[in-house]
């Protein structure tokens, strides 16, 4: 047996932000088309309340939207 003790240790705003970031960006990544190559991306955020932030992330992406077409 091991003794464990657990404590809240409270995360600063730019953590949580950062998280949310990488945690959107996942969801982006998900969402756009195979190959599709992230080129820059910045976020902010903005504190509403004691126990929430708000994240914005602002990504542009590379992808080929070519198609090819018989010509007639």
């Amino acid at each position: 047996y091991k003794e464990y003790t657990s404590e809240n240790v409270p995360l600063s705003e730019e953590s949580v932000a950062e998280s949310g970031a990488k945690s959107i960006l996942t969801k982006i990544e998900e969402e756009t088309a195979p190959g599709a190559t992230l080129k820059n991306y910045n976020h902010s955020y903005v504190k509403n309340d004691d126990n929430t932030i708000s994240v914005t992330i602002v990504s542009e992406y590379i992808e080929n939207i070519a198609k090819m077409v018989k010509v007639e």
